[in-house]
């Protein structure tokens, strides 16, 4: 079973990229993430290898900046260096919601 082509996300209606999902992916009941069939990789962390044009750095940390886990179009993803800056940009996130 092929990848989800990163090219066909643009574009897409909500109906269409959710069939897309549910053919190529399922949801991890563990981490609510979207996983390949075929090979069990983050569907989130696959699309911002082809964003960025190379693997993921260990420690690397992708965010969904809407908070939505399934909403993996590459404008809704963001990275950070390891998990104290992801840390730290969520505080400043509260800290700016609060005011």
């Amino acid at each position: 079973m092929d990848k989800i082509n990163i090219d066909r996300l643009k574009g897409l209606s909500k109906k269409r990229l959710g069939k897309l999902y549910t053919e190529k992916c399922y949801i991890d009941q563990k981490t609510g993430y979207y996983r390949f069939n075929d090979s069990h990789i983050f569907v989130h962390e696959w699309i911002m290898e082809k964003k960025l044009g190379r693997k993921l750095k260990p420690g690397e940390v992708i965010n969904h900046i809407n908070g939505n886990k399934l909403d993996n179009l590459p404008s809704n993803l963001m990275i950070f260096e390891d998990k104290d800056e992801h840390t730290q940009w969520h505080q400043e996130q509260l800290e700016l919601s609060a005011v």
